[in-house]
This record gives C-alpha cells, structure tokens and sequence, in this order.
C-alpha cells in the first residue's frame, strides 16, 4: 500500500468514526416506528408487533454501528503495516470502540453498553485485519464485517445471554421482558439464535470464498510467470542458437578476407582487408559474450558508453546528454549485456518524454568509492508510487510490450554483483540508476571493495 492510499484510508476511517458517532442523533428508534411497534407490543400483548420490535431494532443497532465499526476496521488496515511490531496493532479497536462509545453516550440520550457484541466485533476486526488482503481487496473484508455485525446484534435478542452483556440497551432490553411477560421470550430467543446461526454460516462461506478466490488469483499469476519464463527461455535459447549460426559465415567472410590479403598486391585492398578482419574480430567477441553470460572482461567506461551511444542513437532523431563527473576505473563486466541492459532503460527513458515540448535524457556517470552508478535520468510524466515495487517483475508494463526490458535490465546487474536503484515522481520524471563494481583502475591497480 501506498503512502497515499493509506493517507486516503486513514481520513476515510476518521469520518466513518465521526459519523457513528454522530449517527445515532440523525436515526433514531422514533424515526423508524420501533417505539410505536413496542408500545402496540405491551398493548397487545401479541408476539408479531413483538417481532416486528425485534426486528426493527436489530437493523437500527446494526445501521447505526456499522459506520464507526468500518472506520475502525479500516484505520487498523492502514496502519497495520506501520505499527512495530505488528501485534500492537491488535490493541486499536480495543482502544478506539470504547471511546467513540463514550463520544455516543456523551451526545445521545440513548445509552451505548460496551458489552458481549462489541467484544466480538473487537475479535472478528482482529481476525480480518490479520487476513490476507490478496486480490478480493478491503471491500471483501467491509462485507464480510457487516455480515458478521448483523449476526452478533440478533444475540441481543437471546435472553440467555443477558447476563454476559447482550441487549444492555433500554429497547432491547424492553422487548425482552415484553418477550418473558407475554410467555414468548424461548420462541423469541431461538428465532434470534437460528437467524444468528445462520448469518455466521453466510460470514464463513465468504471468507471461504474470499480465500479461495486470493488463491486462485495467485496461482493465476504464478502460471502466468512460470509462461513468461517459459517464453523467454525459449526465445533467449533461439536467439542463441541464431547467433551462433553466425559464425559459420563469418569465418567463411575471414578465411576468404585472409585470402585476398595474401593474393593481392593491391595496398589500398590489403589495408580494406585488414579491416574486415578486425571487424571481424571485434563480431566474433560479441557473439561470444552473448552465447556466453559470464564471460567478462575490464572494459573501461567510455568504451561501454560509446558503444550504447553508436548503438541506440545511429540515425535515431533522438538526444542523449551523457555526463561523466570523474575519472572511472575499469569494470569487470560482459559488455555486450551491460550496453544492452543500459539501451532498455534509454528506451523507457525517452518514451517517458515522447511528446512532452522540453522532455531530456541524460545519462549521468558517477564514481561512489569503487562502485560506478549509471543514472538514466528523465524528465517525463513519473511512475506511479504503487506502481514502483511492481517495474522489476517479468511480465509487468505499462505499455503494449512484453514487460521483460526491466527484468532483463535487474537480471544482468544481479549477475554482475550489483544492484538497481528507482526514484520517481508523479508529472516530473524519474532516475533510474545501474550501480556495478569497479573492477581496476586504468593503472592496473585494484580498485577498493570495501
């Protein structure tokens, strides 16, 4: 979650809490005719205005309850990740409910008990605050709660359960002695057990189905992985195959290059030769570095940034503004993949400004003791803060792609011994920076690993 999705949350939590505690002067028992279905009750003597009471205030207690019960169940959510350690979050509703029940007694004429619902409200917010949110989301959980609240509140209704704190309330503890003096409180007390009972199975078949559903989403998402994988394997092992198909042509192109430098006397051809040869050489070394992940060799800094600059901006419209702030020691690296890794987040770099009037690039080459950071640094339209821990993952995009580049990009690094660094802000661009370790310095000597 969010900084500012749980900022939402907590002030979306606070007013639910102020309007529990204010609900109770805007619904009343009058607004709703419980007391007239009391009064015609004791007047009667009969059981259905007796039930009709019940009812009506079962799903006043309920309506008027939910609001601050919500609130509480959200701002221990927000705040679960925050608290240290985690099981101190478990004391918030115990904290919370007791006080907004005072703020409701201070206010209204009715009198609120903290009594056996309240107590069990407290546990079920623990329980679904520890209940992985996974993919059904908070809105499963706010079902699930007001289901359970409307389960606890027919125990109101149970005479049995007076002793222990149900139905303190002025109303229902009155339509609970109408219920014993009219000889119907057993009738009463079972239709309110069987109603309760049967709400909490509803509350256990939706947590059984909000599990179910997570679990199906992430195995969802594992397959999904586990084909990304699958597919990137599969094309990595046919670009691999392709590239080793290369060299048969070209030590074809050699042998015949080496020929025509010993047949002919021709200086200008010889010296035209000698360079096929020498390309040929350097075409040969890249092959192999790529057949190869873990072929390494020192390669200095300017050599890794001339070839991304004569590889993704050859006949491109596109401007890089490359700054390197210090002299660089060597890096002990698999060129080929590093230039590549530095090429994808170029690429996302200028998509980011695509369009924009003033957008740059600029590709920022620091020294930090014996590391080398390669900041790609762009001014475009940011990365959503929830959308940051999520970049690095295969299959992730936000554009019509594959979602491998920053993956690729994470992979390469790793295997080199380094790491990846993302900052980013909303509507004004975004750093994305390669940190690897130097491998020598241009005299030769060691450079520092501490």
């Amino acid at each position: 979650m969010s900084h500012r999705q749980r900022l939402l949350m907590v002030l979306m939590a606070v007013g639910l809490i102020l309007l529990g505690v204010a609900f109770p002067s805007f619904l009343t028992p009058n607004d709703i005719g419980l007391l007239d279905a009391v009064r015609t009750a004791e007047e009667t003597r009969q059981a259905n205005p007796l039930l009709l009471a019940s009812v009506l205030v079962v799903l006043l207690n309920t309506v008027r309850a939910l609001p601050h019960y919500i609130g509480v169940f959200l701002l221990c959510e927000a705040l679960l990740d925050v608290v240290k350690p985690r099981w101190l979050s478990a004391l918030l509703p115990m904290l919370i409910l007791p006080g907004v029940y005072k703020l409701i007694n201070l206010y209204t004429p009715i009198k609120y008990h903290f009594g056996g619902p309240a107590v069990m409200l407290v546990v079920a917010i623990i329980f679904l605050n520890r209940m992985e949110r996974g993919a059904a989301g908070i809105g499963a959980k706010v079902l699930i709660l007001g289901q359970f609240l409307l389960a606890v509140e027919w125990l109101d209704m149970v005479k049995w359960l007076t002793p222990y704190g149900f139905g303190l309330g002025p109303v229902s503890f009155k339509i609970k002695q109408l219920a014993e003096s009219n000889g119907v409180d057993f009738g009463l007390s079972m239709f309110a057990l069987l109603l309760c009972l049967f709400l909490l199975l509803s509350v256990g078949i939706s947590v059984l189905l909000t599990r179910m559903f997570n679990q199906t989403v992430r195995e969802r998402n594992r397959v999904h992985q586990v084909q990304l994988k699958m597919a990137e394997a599969r094309s990595g092992q046919e670009v691999l195959f392709l590239v080793h198909d290369l060299k048969t042509p070209l030590t074809s192109i050699g042998g015949l290059s080496s020929l025509i430098n010993m047949r002919v006397d021709d200086e200008k051809v010889r010296t035209y030769s000698q360079k096929i040869e020498q390309s040929i050489t350097v075409m040969s070394e890249m092959i192999s570095e790529i057949l190869f992940a873990d072929r390494k060799k020192l390669v200095s800094v300017q050599e890794i940034l001339d070839t991304v600059t004569s590889s993704r901006f050859s006949g491109s419209p596109d401007v890089l503004t490359v700054e390197v702030r210090e002299p660089m020691p060597l890096l002990y690296v698999n060129k080929i993949r590093i230039v590549r890794a530095l090429i994808n987040l170029l690429n996302n770099a200028f998509d980011a400004v695509a369009g924009l009037p003033h957008g740059s690039v600029r590709l920022l080459v620091e020294r930090s003791q014996s590391e080398v950071h390669f900041s790609v640094v762009d001014n475009g339209t940011g990365i959503p803060q929830e959308d940051l821990e999520n970049i690095w993952n295969l299959g992730y995009s936000t554009k019509d792609s594959a979602g491998a580049g920053l993956a690729f990009v994470r992979q390469v690094v790793k295997a080199h011994g380094g790491r990846t660094a993302v900052r980013s802000t909303k509507g004004e661009g975004t750093v994305v920076t390669v940190i690897l370790p130097g491998g020598a310095e241009p005299d030769g000597k060691d450079s520092d690993r501490r």
